[in-house]
């Protein structure tokens, strides 16, 4: 659910860091100005103001958020590159890194994807979906006497992976 004035305030946002950029652009304006777009869907808009930032200064957030339109609309290629171009400026960087899992997953290089995919647990990681902390390792696959399962990406995700169960069991 969407807390009364959500959009109100994104939209706000909105106006008031276009008014900034065109007093004094800066890096920061553009990356928030394109979040803020892309909080909304307007994706074209996102990627056009994280374009304006990569102008004054090339940084790996705003590569890795042009990247992550692509990973998630079907155009892992694209989303690749710039991916990888976040990763020559931050190597190792988890959000970068998790972003390359996507692409991977969505271009079905298993093989290089799932391995990435683990990324998603590391606590710098943003990502759309809710975490749940139980307090409790990662399973490894052995046998244990009790296994928390939960749901973690998404309705779809939680459905196809409820086959896996009886192989849990």
């Amino acid at each position: 659910l969407v807390p009364p004035g959500a959009f109100q305030a994104t939209f706000i946002g909105i106006n008031l860091l276009n008014t900034s950029v065109q007093v004094k652009p800066t890096v920061e304006a553009y990356t928030a100005l394109g979040v803020a777009y892309r909080h909304e869907q307007f994706l074209e808009q996102a990627e056009a103001e994280w374009r304006k930032g990569l102008e004054l200064q090339e940084t790996a957030e705003l590569y890795n958020n042009i990247a992550s339109i692509y990973s998630d609309h079907g155009e892992p290629e694209k989303a690749l590159a710039l991916v990888d171009r976040s990763l020559e400026l931050t190597p190792g960087n988890p959000n970068a890194l998790w972003n390359k899992s996507l692409a991977l997953l969505t271009a079905q290089r298993w093989d290089e994807a799932w391995p990435l995919h683990e990324r998603r647990f590391n606590a710098e990681v943003q990502t759309v979906s809710t975490r749940r902390v139980l307090g409790c390792p990662i399973w490894d696959g052995s046998k244990v006497g009790h296994l928390a399962v939960h749901g973690e990406q998404g309705l779809g995700d939680e459905v196809m992976f409820m086959s896996a169960i009886a192989d849990a069991q």
